[in-house]
């Protein structure tokens, strides 16, 4: 693999910056080290030197300075007496100690002067007692696969095999993504092997950034030994394939007809969490839409599943190439057209999924060929017709008569599945508007409402430059909550001279305004909900552009929290006094963290504490403290945020500091430069 495509561990990358920003060591010093590491990992080495051994093997750096380094980062290095190998392990106060993941042994301190960490798998002894099942499982040492014990097998596709696993570092179960050797190859080779290891990991990339209720989010892309995996959120609950697959197996042709309107509703947030995806500053294409990929939870909350063959419209594309699954490719995929892959591409998925769930089958079924060519030139068989003539449709009386198909959701089927992309509906939120209009108009979720920007009689105004000074937060959570009678006072004011602006204007107007509010709570994913549900009606305003902008700020907002959250949770910080918005708490211990609250411990007792209610500069301390070795994306989110809370003076010196970064230019923009 190339360097672009061989990772390199995250301590590595997070060691380097740190020691650079310390000035111990030169930045192309640690660009050698990393590449080294990476030309290392890509030829399939069991053992890949740590970037401070390669460093104090150089002569750049002594074992103390790197000991001390990783001291700032809550890590030590630890040995195994049985295994005579270092680990590296992060501190954590909710473990008792740790153990290797090979043979459980009790680490210890490492013999004098011992900086060759060969492993970064272990296992924890947490404080929490274990699930029986997962205690059960950790007795055959087959179920061990470095950190994870595995419990059962989920599933498997061209890429992977899907394990339900018990993540002993979470501390919670996950599903685990492993790379699936071919079939019928008992010893396949490194070309194999890279091949699926780019595709693992392009899997990673595509889908780590995005964060939707109706996409499963990743925790973690990593390797043990030389094989690579991907650990997710695990959600119980059966694909759409295993739902028809029961359907047919109890004589029924699928499960749609069992509750019509509900099956529109999922098919629906499918087309919700594709948009999303679409809508992206680096739009993600899925390519691979069937009904094995859409997980039902047993709530009946849809998830799509597997970003393998996704890819970013902005990426270069590799002519030729076919990729998906036969069944439920779209034409420009099935003739090898890639460069023509755009959300369209996924609208047919939806059809597919859609034809499935009225007929009980793909479009077109047959062998792989036949399938391709038919995909490519044929159109497929009305569903009526194929329900029409299955025979529970005659012979089962009063169930046969709600076995139709309604001509309206049967045009959205078909529109999906045409073969000119042009003819096709021309996004995921057109599919979602039609499917509204086959069930009689918008479902809307109390979530939904909650987050949908008010209604209110006029917009607020666009946030004004960050003042020099610190500014009340109080005006913001009042906007955010939308009481602010003053605020409503202000906007009225401010529009009444411009009587010409379109209602569109006006809506672009206070969707901006709420997005920066929602920011300033430290909510993004509230600001991009909002965005989602108006964002079709901005097309040709002159405020798109702003909103946009606006968009983008939320993006990276957004990456800072999941970031922020990822390290509360796993480092449980406790502090000596925390600042709310009014008012200060003493010491606290913050026991978990999500994207609407975090949960602390206050006089012995917990209490969930929204994020809009703590301090912004508590924010920023707690990213300066969890985060030691700042990327420059991560400064740059604090100082958006704290730029949308009007505290200009904090967020200009965290601009500043990203001068002689890729991040500069952008940084100017809130400097007063361009």
């Amino acid at each position: 693999m190339s360097d672009s495509t061989s990772p390199v561990p995250e301590e590595s990358a997070d060691l380097g910056r740190l020691l650079v920003s310390r000035g111990l060591v030169r930045q192309e010093a640690v660009d050698a080290a990393l590449k080294l590491q990476r030309e290392l990992t890509s030829t399939g080495k069991d053992r890949v030197p740590r970037l401070g051994e390669l460093l104090v093997l150089w002569g750049h750096l002594s074992n103390q300075q790197v000991l001390d380094a990783l001291a700032e980062q809550s890590i030590r290095i630890l040995w195994c007496p049985r295994c005579s190998v270092c680990i590296n392990v992060r501190q954590r106060a909710d473990v008792d100690s740790y153990k290797c993941a090979r043979c459980e042994t009790a680490l210890v301190a490492p013999p004098a002067d011992t900086l060759t960490a060969s492993e970064s798998a272990i296992m924890l002894v947490s404080r929490e007692p274990l699930p029986a099942d997962v205690e059960e499982a950790a007795k055959d040492p087959a179920n061990k696969f470095g950190k994870y014990i595995l419990l059962n097998e989920l599933g498997r596709g061209a890429v992977g095999v899907v394990h339900r696993a018990w993540d002993t570092y979470l501390h919670q179960p996950v599903a685990l993504k492993r790379i699936r050797p071919p079939s019928g190859v008992p010893n396949p080779g490194d070309l194999w092997r890279e091949t699926r290891v780019v595709s693992l990991l392009r899997e990673a990339r595509s889908a780590v950034r995005l964060r939707h209720p109706n996409i499963v989010p990743i925790y973690d892309v990593d390797r043990v030994g030389r094989d690579y995996y991907i650990s997710m959120e695990f959600v119980e609950g059966c694909t759409v394939s295993e739902l028809v697959r029961r359907a047919r197996d109890r004589g029924q042709l699928s499960p749609y007809f069992e509750n019509p309107k509900r099956w529109i509703h999922t098919l629906r947030d499918v087309a919700r969490a594709l948009h999303y995806a679409h809508t992206r500053p680096n739009p993600v294409i899925h390519c691979d839409l069937k009904p094995s990929n859409i997980l039902i939870d047993p709530d009946g909350r849809a998830f799509v599943l597997d970003f393998g063959l996704a890819r970013e419209l902005r990426s270069p594309s590799t002519a030729g190439a076919v990729s998906g699954t036969p069944s439920y490719m779209a034409p420009e995929q099935a003739s090898g057209r890639s460069d023509e892959i755009d959300p369209r591409t996924d609208v047919y998925g939806l059809g597919a999924i859609l034809y499935e769930l009225l007929t009980g089958r793909p479009p077109f079924v047959g062998e792989i060929f036949d399938v391709m060519e038919n995909v490519v030139k044929n159109r497929p068989q009305k569903p009526s017709d194929i329900v029409d003539a299955h025979p529970s449709r005659v012979t089962e009386g009063s169930t046969a008569r709600l076995m139709r198909v309604p001509r309206a959701l049967e045009e959205v089927c078909l529109k999906c599945l045409e073969k000119d992309r042009a003819n096709r509906f021309q996004s995921a939120r057109d599919v979602i508007d039609a499917l509204d209009r086959v069930v009689g108009g918008p479902r809307t979720s109390r979530l939904a409402k909650a987050a949908a920007p008010p209604p209110a009689p006029a917009p607020a105004p666009p946030l004004p430059p960050p003042p020099a000074a610190r500014r009340s937060a109080l005006p913001i959570l009042a906007a955010i909550l939308g009481l602010s009678i003053a605020a409503v006072a202000v906007g009225v004011t401010v529009l009444a001279p411009r009587s010409t602006q379109s209602l569109a204007e006006v809506r672009a107007s206070r969707l901006k305004y709420d997005m920066d509010a929602q920011c300033a709570a430290f909510r993004p994913d509230l600001a991009l909900q909002g965005y989602q549900a108006y964002s079709p009606t901005l097309a040709g305003t002159a405020l798109q552009s702003d909103v946009e902008l606006a968009v983008t700020e939320v993006e990276w907002i957004s990456r800072l929290q999941s970031r922020l959250v990822d390290a509360i949770n796993r480092d449980k910080p406790k502090r000596p006094a925390f600042a709310l918005r009014n008012r200060k708490l003493a010491a606290i211990e913050i026991l978990q963290a999500s994207r609407e609250s975090i949960v602390v411990m206050v006089g012995g007792a917990p209490d969930a504490i929204p994020w809009s209610s703590v301090d912004p500069l508590e924010v920023a301390a707690l990213a300066k403290s969890l985060l030691p070795s700042m990327e420059p994306s991560d400064r740059y989110g604090v100082g958006l945020f704290l730029h949308k809370n009007g505290i200009g003076v904090d967020a200009r010196e965290w601009f500043l500091s990203l001068r002689g970064t890729s991040y500069e230019t952008s940084s100017n923009r809130y400097l007063g430069g361009r």
